[in-house]
């Protein structure tokens, strides 16, 4: 018997323009979705399956748990619908809400010095877009953004998709009231391009590219479905030929009348295969901000979207994580607001005089806690004036001397020295600078006002156990 064996059909190395059958499309994207498929679910909402936070905090901890819920994930990327929430994946509100101070900041600085701007997908003025969030988010408050990625739901969810050593990028999107919606796409790499860019990809890239992506967001801010929360369609990514299709009339209307938008609360996270069409929706709120953090999360063996000085990163990132000495501060902090405390009394205020030091970045991470400051030191001010910055910073966040050690040296000093390194007091300075926080201090001077008896000095010395002196050794630290 002579058997001959038949080879497969080549499939087509090159898509164009009209590239993707409607109707195969249509059919794929009217599937429903299984709860059997997804049993670590709490709940499947119009075929998306939503997980609990605490759950996935649970799984994290156990091993096996935690590959199987890898293991589930990936199969929704890939076969399912493509997309997953988490309700609380970041359950820490103090940590999102502080983060979200520091963003509003850097929108209102970006405009001030015009370096701000908006999406490619979105008309101009729709919104507000931070550009490389995710370097700007560690240098100005590395704490927080220690706790803010610590969240077992975005390690758990890029790993599932990507394996390890995964490259995190971010951008923050605030769409303004009336804000308008995005127009529906897929997203990096090949998304970003024009459709005869696309074409010049051979297929099997097009296969590729979805795979070394994963798309997320962090709602910062609770989104009933009026404000426009993401429109998604559910298993779009599974049609081949989307990124050319998509941007076609017929696939448009389709998603319009068939997207999904689900209502997402603070600390809610979304992940996504970014070959599911996708779009921002439409803010129809007169009076609402709606700000999340888009994440784009990228394959080790893929280029990120964003350059990101990941080097400089480290540098301000580490002595945090040394001082928090594998304590989450940004939990410390929620621990004292359920426990009411209203008053911060920092003695020797002078070791927070320099502001890049890691102690006064904790610090500042913390003070809007406190309804009341103090603070206490006997020389304030012992080299320059300005080491009055970062402790006057404590009582006011930089209502009297500015928000920035920068703008403080070129108010009040001016540069001097061999290269400019030094800073001296302008001629008025010492003057203006009282003046600023006079309604801040209370100097007692010793003579005539402290009647103490004379100092003894007693010697006691003791040695401390190993362990007690590992303590005071990390307490030195």
């Amino acid at each position: 018997m002579n058997i001959q064996s038949q080879k497969p059909k080549p499939t087509p190395v090159w898509l164009h323009a009209d590239s993707g059958d409607f109707e195969t499309f249509r059919q794929i994207v009217g599937q429903m979705s299984d709860p059997a498929d997804t049993p670590h679910a709490h709940e499947v909402v119009r075929n998306i399956p939503i997980y609990d936070g605490a759950a996935v905090d649970a799984a994290a901890a156990v091993p096996a748990r935690r590959q199987a819920l890898m293991e589930e994930w990936a199969h929704v990327f890939a076969n399912g619908a493509g997309i997953i929430v988490i309700r609380q994946g970041l359950a820490e509100h103090a940590v999102i809400d502080r983060a979200s101070v520091l963003f509003e900041e850097i929108i209102a600085e970006e405009k001030r010095s015009a370096k701000g701007g908006g999406d490619h997908f979105a008309k101009p003025g729709a919104n507000d877009r931070i550009w490389n969030a995710l370097e700007k988010h560690c240098l100005a408050d590395p704490a927080n953004f220690a706790a803010y990625f610590s969240s077992n739901s975005i390690a758990l969810a890029a790993e599932a998709w990507l394996g390890p050593a995964s490259q995190m990028t971010a951008q923050v999107n605030r769409v303004n009231p009336g804000g308008a919606a995005q127009i529906p796409h897929r997203d990096y790499h090949l998304g970003f391009m024009s459709a005869a860019r696309m074409a010049q990809f051979p297929a099997h890239i097009h296969a590729v590219s979805p795979t070394l992506t994963l798309q997320g967001a962090i709602a910062h801010c609770d989104m009933p479905v009026e404000t426009g929360p993401t429109m998604l369609l559910p298993f779009s990514q599974q049609f081949f030929e989307g990124y050319l299709a998509f941007s076609r009339p017929e696939f448009q209307a389709h998603f319009a009348d068939h997207h999904v938008q689900l209502p997402l609360n603070k600390g809610d996270l979304v992940f996504f295969n970014p070959a599911v069409m996708h779009g921002a929706g439409t803010n129809h709120t007169a009076d609402r901000f709606r700000m999340v953090n888009l994440l784009q999360v990228s394959s080790a063996f893929g280029r990120a979207m964003e350059t990101v000085n990941r080097t400089r990163m480290l540098r301000a990132l580490y002595p945090a994580l040394r001082v928090a000495k594998g304590v989450n501060l940004d939990k410390a902090r929620v621990r004292m607001l359920k426990q009411k405390f209203e008053v911060l009394v920092v003695d020797e205020s002078i070791k927070f005089a320099n502001p890049g030091t890691s102690r006064f970045k904790v610090m500042k991470s913390l003070v809007k806690i406190f309804q009341r400051r103090y603070i206490l030191n006997g020389s304030p001010n012992p080299k320059s004036l300005l080491d009055l910055f970062g402790q006057i910073y404590i009582l006011d966040e930089g209502d009297a001397l500015g928000k920035y050690i920068t703008h403080y040296r070129v108010t009040y000093f001016y540069p001097s020295g061999f290269g400019g390194h030094h800073w001296t007091l302008q001629p008025g300075g010492a003057a203006r600078i009282a003046e600023k926080i006079a309604p801040l201090v209370q100097v007692v001077e010793q003579k005539g006002n402290i009647d103490l008896p004379d100092l003894v000095i007693n010697d006691i010395w003791v040695d401390l156990p190993p362990e007690a002196m590992r303590v005071y050794r990390q307490m030195e630290d």
